[in-house]
């Protein structure tokens, strides 16, 4: 008989989990470290999901180097910003028909992430995120459950030399599933 082998979180000093993600260099155990941060964090007791989403979310601007970030939740003809960083001013609700020129359109319809290492070089450049800011560097993804688009996760920041790469993809479809059944039944569908 095989035994299982528990891996046991570092303990927390002086700072919350959301700080002590590091950037990704994807170094050594660097996804582990992150995927078990985002589990601690949707561990937490007592928390309420808004609360948890914005931990996670300021721990992936951490891990992702970015400056600001937020989770949006998909209304019929609204948007609404259902957790942020923190660092940045978002509207609490955008109506749809305004996203034309905007990142989360594109992740709404596409359904596909969007990782753009430098937006002024890619066929989005001029597109805005909801702070309506056109940031320099770009990563979003739409937060599907049972095939519908719910919400978006997006993430941006300033232009950087590291470009993105398929760990980056790999943790950003990972966001992606651990954010979207929640997501969905935070907005009562």
């Amino acid at each position: 008989m095989q035994s299982t082998v528990l891996l046991k979180f570092p303990p927390m000093t002086n700072s919350t989990p959301a700080q002590q993600a590091r950037p990704l260099g994807w170094q050594d155990d660097a996804i582990l470290h992150f995927s078990q941060l985002v589990q601690k964090l949707v561990a937490l007791p007592g928390l309420r999901i808004e609360d948890r989403f914005a931990a996670i979310t300021a721990a992936a601007c951490n891990v992702f180097e970015m400056d600001y970030g937020y989770i949006t939740l998909i209304r019929k003809q609204t948007i609404e910003v259902a957790a942020s960083s923190g660092l940045c001013l978002l509207p609490k609700t955008v109506q749809r028909t305004h996203l034309n020129n905007a990142f989360s359109q594109s992740l709404i319809s596409d359904k596909l992430p969007l990782l753009l290492a430098d937006t002024t070089r890619s066929a989005q450049d001029g597109m805005v995120d909801l702070t309506g800011n056109a940031a320099a560097r770009f990563l979003g993804v739409p937060l599907l459950f049972d095939g519908t688009v719910y919400g978006t996760f997006e993430l941006s920041g300033h232009a950087q030399a590291r470009a993105f790469d398929a760990n980056d993809l790999a943790a950003t479809y990972f966001l992606s599933a651990i954010i979207a059944a929640p997501l969905a039944l935070l907005g009562g569908y």
